[in-house]
């Protein structure tokens, strides 16, 4: 007989407690020091302090190990040191119809932490909900400090106000790379002309204004941790003279040419108003070409290691963006409106050795990076249905797991069986355009919103299928499940394999059974709002008002979320869901009084 803890064991299945502290502060200075020449010096810091403490009682569980389990208890704390010192000198001229602003800087950056970390397991009972009545701890330290220096100029020059010019270049030198590439400098320019302002320029009240500009300039990313430009020791122990010894060797490979990964984008956009400024659009066109990508690759295990941090590829994003904003209304009833929409590309120009990046892995690894598609395309077997009777089994292809009832993949390469070699592209999980939409009405004192946004074109691949359809694990499974295949003369409904041990690993490896449209609407906000006239001495007026936030999302997408991205801002791994958090509906109502 089970028996279910009681309210006060609940709380204590797992006890944590943290304390945290930070302190912000920054100070600056300036000084004028001759007519328009300023220098003005700034340093901020930022200093924290985090202390956690966790008990993990008998009755604590996990994924794949639930309880009850022998007590363990955990440990760790932090400190960290962040500063930032920037000093800037500028000077502003001005002669004429012509003006110039110049700038230049020099900054300074470091952020250094110090973690240490303590575990305990085989606690006798669950009483003592301390480290110390652990009969065996395990420690560990790691300190880690990065920093960054950079010097910056910038010329600005105006004519008239219809001919704008800017100048950038900065030189930024980074920890994480070694020192004979250290540095990268990275220069922009951008320019700007107001046609309208031109003596050639037709004046019209349906046509006022029309703007042109562009831009062309570098910029570099250090993103790709500490000490990857050197190699990391560790303790290693070897036999001498027939005695054990401890000693050193490398642990982590370090790549000493290891440098900025630069990106050079070139920008052209265009502004205008019609209708005597009801109507206002903006256009931009950019193109970015992203050489020496920070990326951790896979090398041969002869080498002695399995990866090294690298300089990899080539890349080309490219993509529209055009905004529309009207006023359509502008009597007692007022309306406003707002629409954009972008379309955002991308292609594989170079990797090195024209390897591919992803999709080499038995588990886990649903995305790949192939020169000429897109980054991180979604990757996997295409589902092919189930053997249903032992003719179609010995007539078909099949995995080394394959059994009448199992499931069964395409063969694409056609060599006769089922294999890695026959995972393809199922999907891009980069929308073909984003979009989104608002509308504003004011009538006398009332007034009322709604926003609106979506995507179309996307791929998500659904990973949380590898357990809602894995018929071996120990957790719930979707309800078509039932509809499994347990004989010839019971098949289920043909989609679904039967669950003899030793044969359903195929069925849980990534495939186009998981992959799903990721087009969506959501309804971002509704509001509405009445404003009162309060005529008192201490308030000027009130607002009442009632919102809905993400009141509702119009989606094919069978997940909880249609936005899932579980790797954020990794673009070779994106588009999957393993149980992405759905953005919550929130309903407020409240008031807004002003003094």
């Amino acid at each position: 007989m089970f028996a279910f803890p009681n309210f006060r064991q609940q709380l204590e299945i797992m006890n944590v407690k943290q304390k945290t502290l930070r302190l912000l502060g920054n100070a600056f200075g300036e000084i004028e020091l001759l007519k328009d020449l300023r220098f003005r010096t700034t340093i901020n810091t930022d200093l924290g302090s985090v202390d956690y403490n966790a008990f993990n009682s008998s009755l604590y569980g996990t994924a794949g190990s639930p309880g009850p389990n022998i007590p363990s208890a955990a440990h760790n704390s932090n400190d960290y040191v962040s500063w930032l010192s920037e000093n800037i000198l500028t000077y502003k001229y001005k002669i004429s119809d012509h003006s110039l602003d110049f700038l230049a800087g020099y900054s300074a950056q470091k952020y250094s932490r110090n973690f240490r970390n303590i575990n305990g397991s085989v606690f006798p009972n669950d009483n003592i909900p301390w480290i110390a009545g652990a009969a065996t701890t395990t420690g560990s330290t790691n300190n880690n400090a990065w920093d960054i220096a950079s010097m910056f100029g910038r010329i600005n020059y105006d004519f008239k106000g219809k001919y704008i010019l800017s100048a950038n270049i900065r030189r930024d030198g980074s920890s994480r790379f070694g020192k004979n590439k250290k540095y990268g400098v990275f220069p922009s320019v951008s320019a700007g002309w107001i046609i309208s302002d031109e003596a050639f320029f037709p004046k019209s009240d349906n046509f006022n204004f029309l703007k042109l500009r562009g831009g062309y300039g570098v910029t570099g990313n250090n993103n790709i941790g500490d000490y990857t430009q050197t190699s990391l020791l560790g303790q290693t122990n070897y036999v001498f003279s027939g005695a054990l010894a401890q000693g050193l060797s490398i642990t982590t490979l370090g790549n000493p040419d290891l440098t900025w990964e630069t990106s050079r984008q070139a920008d052209i956009g265009l502004e205008l108003n019609i209708l005597k400024s009801r109507v206002s659009v903006t256009y931009d066109y950019y193109n970015k070409i992203t050489d020496g990508m920070l990326y951790q690759i896979n090398i041969p295990y002869a080498s002695g290691y399995s990866s090294i941090k690298y300089n990899v590829g080539k890349f080309k994003m490219w993509g529209h963006e055009i905004q529309v904003n009207t006023t359509n209304l502008t009597g007692e009833l007022k309306w406003n409106s707002g629409f954009n929409i972008s379309f955002n590309d991308n292609e594989v120009l170079a990797l090195q050795g024209n390897t591919p990046i992803g999709g080499t892995a038995t588990y886990n690894d649903y995305n790949r990076t192939e020169v000429g598609r897109r980054i991180g395309e979604l990757w996997g077997y295409v589902f092919d249905g189930i053997y249903m009777n032992q003719a179609e089994f010995d007539s078909q292809p099949k995995h080394a797991t394959s059994a009448v009832g199992t499931a069964r993949m395409k063969d694409l390469n056609g060599d006769g069986k089922i294999d890695g070699n026959d995972k393809t592209f199922l999907g891009n999980p980069n929308p073909k355009f984003l979009f989104g939409l608002t509308n504003d009405f004011r009538y006398k004192k009332f007034d009322f919103s709604i926003a609106v946004s979506g995507q179309i074109g996307n791929k998500i691949m659904n990973t949380n299928m590898q357990n809602l359809q894995n018929l071996d694990g120990i957790f719930n499974v979707e309800r078509r499940m039932v509809n499994r295949w347990r004989s010839e003369e019971n098949p289920g409904d043909g989609t679904v394999p039967r669950t003899l041990s030793n044969t359903t690993e195929l069925y849980r490896l990534g495939n186009s059974n998981w992959v799903f449209s990721g087009n969506y609407l959501a309804i971002r906000n509704i509001a509405a709002g009445y404003t009162f006239d309060v005529k008192q001495k201490y308030f000027k007026s009130a607002r009442l008002f009632a919102s809905v936030n993400q009141a509702y999302v119009f989606t094919k997408y069978p997940g909880q979320n249609p936005e899932a991205n579980d790797s954020r801002d990794n673009q070779t791994t994106a588009g999957q869901d393993n149980g992405s958090y759905p953005v919550p509906r929130t309903i407020s109502i409240g008031a807004n009084i002003n003094f």
